[in-house]
Protein backbone atom coordinates (compact mmCIF):
# COMPACT_ATOMS: atom_id res chain seq x y z
CA UNK A 1 0.00 0.00 0.00
CA UNK A 2 3.04 2.43 1.01
CA UNK A 3 4.28 1.85 -2.96
CA UNK A 4 0.83 2.91 -4.28
CA UNK A 5 0.68 6.10 -1.88
CA UNK A 6 4.53 6.69 -2.89
CA UNK A 7 2.80 7.17 -6.58
CA UNK A 8 0.34 9.19 -6.13
CA UNK A 9 2.04 11.40 -4.59
CA UNK A 10 4.42 11.73 -7.26
CA UNK A 11 2.36 11.80 -9.38
CA UNK A 12 0.75 14.54 -7.62
CA UNK A 13 3.66 16.53 -7.50
CA UNK A 14 4.42 16.39 -11.05
CA UNK A 15 0.68 18.10 -11.70
CA UNK A 16 0.85 20.65 -9.39
CA UNK A 17 4.74 21.43 -10.84
CA UNK A 18 3.66 21.06 -14.40
CA UNK A 19 -0.18 23.23 -13.46
CA UNK A 20 2.20 26.23 -12.19
CA UNK A 21 4.75 25.63 -14.69
CA UNK A 22 1.60 26.26 -17.63
CA UNK A 23 0.02 28.89 -15.72
CA UNK A 24 3.16 30.91 -14.99
CA UNK A 25 4.28 30.43 -18.53
CA UNK A 26 0.70 32.20 -19.90
CA UNK A 27 1.27 34.69 -17.72
CA UNK A 28 4.88 35.71 -19.01
CA UNK A 29 4.01 35.28 -22.39
CA UNK A 30 1.08 37.81 -21.72
CA UNK A 31 3.02 40.40 -19.89
CA UNK A 32 6.27 40.20 -22.87
CA UNK A 33 3.70 40.70 -25.82
CA UNK A 34 2.30 43.63 -23.97
CA UNK A 35 5.79 44.95 -23.08
CA UNK A 36 7.85 44.17 -26.66
CA UNK A 37 4.94 44.90 -29.38
CA UNK A 38 4.50 43.04 -32.51
CA UNK A 39 7.75 43.92 -34.49
CA UNK A 40 10.47 42.65 -31.16
CA UNK A 41 7.57 40.21 -29.95
CA UNK A 42 8.01 38.33 -33.44
CA UNK A 43 12.27 38.49 -33.21
CA UNK A 44 11.94 37.24 -29.66
CA UNK A 45 9.67 34.27 -30.91
CA UNK A 46 12.47 33.49 -33.59
CA UNK A 47 15.41 33.62 -31.43
CA UNK A 48 13.28 31.06 -29.06
CA UNK A 49 12.51 28.88 -31.86
CA UNK A 50 15.23 28.18 -32.92
CA UNK A 51 17.24 27.70 -29.33
CA UNK A 52 14.69 25.61 -28.29
CA UNK A 53 15.47 23.56 -32.04
CA UNK A 54 18.57 23.61 -31.42
CA UNK A 55 18.36 22.52 -27.44
CA UNK A 56 15.97 19.49 -28.58
CA UNK A 57 18.82 18.35 -30.88
CA UNK A 58 21.57 18.91 -28.20
CA UNK A 59 19.89 16.78 -25.35
CA UNK A 60 18.64 13.90 -27.81
CA UNK A 61 16.51 12.38 -24.94
CA UNK A 62 19.35 12.31 -22.12
CA UNK A 63 17.21 13.10 -19.44
CA UNK A 64 15.29 10.38 -19.60
CA UNK A 65 17.91 8.10 -20.40
CA UNK A 66 19.04 9.06 -17.08
CA UNK A 67 16.22 8.91 -15.19
CA UNK A 68 15.28 5.02 -16.76
CA UNK A 69 18.84 4.40 -15.20
CA UNK A 70 18.82 5.30 -11.85
CA UNK A 71 15.59 3.52 -11.42
CA UNK A 72 17.08 0.26 -12.35
CA UNK A 73 20.29 0.73 -10.60
CA UNK A 74 19.12 2.17 -7.28
CA UNK A 75 22.30 1.57 -5.35
CA UNK A 76 24.35 3.97 -7.32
Amino acid sequence: MSEIRKIGKNTTMVLVARTIDVLSSITIIALMTRYLGVERYGEYALIMAIMFTFTAFAHMGLPKILVRDIAQRKEL
